[in-house]
């Protein structure tokens, strides 16, 4: 085999590799603040939104609305700095079990454009959520 046959063929190859590993790897995460803003989602038991405070590490706003039906409604607001977001971007807001007998717990995806968990509300309901953050 001639060198530049050689040459070409490993060419090839490093430019697949590298395509293959741009594809495969999803990028970096997001940075927190990439989190900031206000979110609004929705479940079996009703919608709900949340506020990440502007470094995105914490949620300083939460509000669930069950679906019709039911009168609970609850808006929550944290004024000592928020619930913490851990830097994987998980988050449990445990007060509000204490408090309102709501237990609200979830993650944000690596990018930053959606977040996912459960919750579970005073009537009972209980389910799966997810949301975006609104533009």
């Amino acid at each position: 085999m001639s060198s530049r046959k050689l040459l070409q063929q490993m060419f090839g190859l490093t430019l697949v590799a590298l395509l293959l590993a741009a594809c495969a790897g999803g990028g970096e995460p997001a940075l927190p603040e990439a989190r900031a803003g206000e979110w609004r989602g929705s479940a079996k038991c009703g919608k709900l939104a949340f506020v990440v405070n502007p470094d995105g590490k914490s949620i300083s706003r939460v509000e669930f609305t069950e679906l019709e039906g039911t009168s609970n409604s609850q808006s929550v607001e944290n004024l000592s700095g928020g619930w913490p977001i851990a830097d994987d971007g998980k988050f449990a807001l445990d007060t509000l079990q204490l408090l309102y007998n709501i237990t609200f717990r979830g993650e944000f995806s690596q990018d930053a454009t959606r977040a996912t968990g459960t919750w579970e509300m005073p009537s009972g309901c209980s389910s799966k959520w997810e949301a975006t953050k609104s533009q």
